[in-house]
């Protein structure tokens, strides 16, 4: 790989997964907007069932994606970027996970 990819790609990557990752929050707020999937008792349950499945699809794609970027890093070696690679996809993939649930709690309290 070029010198420039392997400074530029990481970045650009680490943007991406951040922008999936608030993609999954806006659509879990929408799903809570379309219906209260836990309960089933307000609006339309199979809309919010299809935002959710959208907002999960996001969120394990940010989480991927931020992964690989910090595998094509080139400053640590490669055990200290496998290292970084499974805390973003670990405690990143959570924290995006709770953030998106609380998204559509207040999708939910705002809408109905």
């Amino acid at each position: 790989m070029t010198v420039f990819f392997r400074r530029k790609a990481p970045i650009a990557l680490l943007v991406a997964a951040s922008a999936c990752l608030l993609l999954s929050s806006l659509l879990s707020y929408k799903a809570g907007c379309a219906g209260d999937t836990k309960g089933g008792a307000l609006g339309d349950v199979e809309l919010a069932l299809h935002y959710d499945g959208m907002a999960m699809l996001a969120l394990l794609a940010g989480a991927t994606i931020g992964a690989v970027s910090f595998l094509l890093r080139p400053a640590p070696v490669l055990s200290q970027r496998a290292a970084y690679a499974g805390a973003w996809f670990i405690f990143g993939g959570i924290a995006a996970w709770v953030v998106a649930f609380q998204a559509e709690v207040w999708g939910v309290q705002s809408c109905f």
